[in-house]
């Protein structure tokens, strides 16, 4: 069975075609696993991440816990200003 021209020009654009839509659904699927793979990465950073403030004010906490450090009176005289001593 042959066919004429024509059909088998439409029957190759058709399967062309469907070659493109597939090979850009693969595409967007894993664009979309890397772009998820990438937030929640960013996500998981966010979360670890250490800030300086927050560990020093726990070191003195923990300091002041065991008491190894000591929060200063303020004194009437001399207008000092309470500190850690």
């Amino acid at each position: 069975m042959t066919f004429n021209r024509d059909a088998q020009r439409c029957l190759m654009w058709l399967v062309t075609g469907l070659q493109c839509l597939l090979d850009l659904r693969q595409y967007l699927f894993r664009q979309i696993q890397h772009d998820l793979t990438l937030w929640r990465k960013a996500q998981w950073l966010t979360f670890t991440h250490e800030q300086p403030e927050t560990q020093a004010l726990l070191k003195i906490a923990e300091l002041v816990r065991q008491g190894r450090l000591r929060l200063m009176q303020l004194r009437s005289g001399g207008g000092q200003r309470p500190g850690i001593a």
